[in-house]
C-alpha cells in the first residue's frame, strides 16, 4: 500500500466509525479499518480487567482453538493481559515490544510461535470502568512480520480512531455484568436472560416499545440479528453473561433510522470548519486534503505546482497553530464529532 492509498482510508475510517458511534459495532467498526492495512490474519476484540479473566468478544479467523486454549489459562501469561491488570490502558503494541520482560514473555512467545504466529498487535481503549478494550491481530508465519511503514500507518491509524473512542466513551456506560451499554442514548435497549425476562433496561424502555419486543420474543423466540416490528427495526444479539456460569443472555435495542445515524455530508461539515481567515486557495487545498487527496493530486486538480500546495498547507496549519496533516485531521475530527 502507498502513501496515497493510506491517506484515502483516513476519511472512510472517520466515517464508518462515527456512523457506530454508542453501539456494539464501534469496535467492529475499528477492527476492520485496521484489517484493511494488514495481511491475512486472526482478529480478536477482548475486553482484560483487574478482576477477571479476558472476555472475547469477537472473532475472526481460523485460530479459534488457539483462542480457546488462551482462555482457558494461557493469558496469565500475556503481557498485555499482565499491563491490562495494572489499570485502563490507551496505547497501540507489538508483543516484541516486551521482549524485556523476563521469562514470563519466552514462554508466551513460545506458545504464540507454536501456533504458527509470527507477530501479535494490539490495540489498547481504556473504559471508565478500569476495563480495556483490546482489538488484537495474529499474523501467521506466511504473511511475515509488518513492515516499518505499515507500523507507522498502524499507529497513526490508532491515533485518529482514539479521538473517536473518546466521544464514543460519552455515549456509553460501562455495566461490569453485561459489558457495554448505551447510557445517553434515547433507544430503549434491555439484557434478556434466556427465558426472555428481563434483567436490566433503558429508562424509556417501556414507553418506546419495550414490551411489544418481548410480547414478539416470548410469542417467536429471538434470534440474531434484525427484528421488523411497528415499533420500529430492532436488533437482537446474543454474549456469555459474566456473572452465570455457561449462561447466555440476550442485548436488544431498538436501531437508530437512517437518516439519524448518519453524520452531515462532507461539504455541510466542511463549510462549517472552514475558517474565514484561510484565503480561497488555502480552502481549495484544505477540502481536498480531508477527502483524502495527496499532494500530488490536489496540485493536478487545482493546477498548481507541488510546491504550492505544500506552501498552502503550511499556511493552513500555522493558522489553525498546528504542525501537521494528522492534527489537522484531528482538528477537523473533533468539529464534526462536537458540531
Amino acid at each position: 500500500m502507498t502513501d496515497k492509498e493510506f491517506s484515502l482510508k483516513i476519511p472512510k475510517l472517520m466515517v464508518e466509525a462515527v456512523q457506530k458511534l454508542g453501539t456494539l459495532e464501534f469496535y467492529h467498526a475499528l477492527l476492520r479499518n485496521f484489517l484493511t492495512i494488514l495481511p491475512k490474519c486472526d482478529a480478536y476484540i477482548l475486553k482484560m480487567g483487574r478482576n477477571h479473566a479476558p472476555q472475547m468478544l469477537h472473532f475472526e479467523g481460523g485460530g479459534l482453538a488457539c483462542m480457546e486454549l488462551y482462555l482457558s489459562g494461557i493469558y496469565r501469561i500475556d503481557p498485555v493481559y499482565q499491563l491490562c491488570r495494572k489499570g485502563p490502558q490507551d496505547n497501540f503494541c507489538r508483543l516484541s515490544d516486551f521482549t524485556n520482560d523476563g521469562p514470563e514473555y519466552q514462554r508466551y512467545f513460545a506458545f504464540v510461535t507454536g501456533g504458527g504466529v509470527c507477530e501479535n498487535l494490539a490495540a489498547l481503549y481504556s473504559l471508565p470502568s478500569g476495563d480495556t478494550i483490546v482489538l488484537a491481530w495474529d499474523l501467521e508465519e506466511e504473511c511475515g512480520r509488518v513492515s516499518h511503514e505499515t507500523l507507522v500507518w498502524l499507529r497513526e491509524f490508532y491515533e485518529i480512531s482514539s479521538v473517536l473512542h473518546e466521544q464514543h466513551l460519552r455515549h456509553l456506560a460501562v455495566n461490569p455484568d453485561v459489558r457495554i451499554l448505551s447510557a445517553d442514548s434515547t433507544l430503549p435497549w434491555a439484557i434478556l436472560n434466556s427465558s426472555y425476562e428481563l434483567l436490566h433496561q433503558s429508562e424509556n424502555w417501556h414507553e418506546q416499545g419495550g414490551p411489544d419486543l418481548m410480547a414478539y420474543a416470548n410469542a417467536h423466540g429471538l434470534g440474531s440479528g434484525l427484528i421488523r416490528m411497528a415499533s420500529g427495526e430492532w436488533s437482537a444479539g446474543r454474549f456469555p453473561s459474566s456473572t452465570q456460569d455457561n449462561a447466555r443472555l440476550w442485548f436488544v435495542r431498538l436501531e437508530r433510522p437512517t437518516e439519524t445515524q448518519a453524520p452531515a455530508s462532507f461539504d455541510e461539515a466542511f463549510s462549517q470548519f472552514a475558517d474565514e481567515a484561510w484565503r480561497p486557495s488555502e480552502t481549495e487545498v484544505a477540502k481536498l486534503s480531508l477527502q483524502g487527496y495527496d499532494n500530488a493530486t490536489i496540485a493536478k486538480k487545482l493546477n498548481i505546482g507541488h510546491q504550492v500546495v505544500k506552501n498552502y498547507k503550511a499556511a493552513l496549519y500555522q493558522k489553525a497553530g498546528i504542525s501537521s496533516e494528522r492534527e489537522f485531521f484531528t482538528q477537523f475530527l473533533k468539529f464534526v464529532l462536537t458540531d
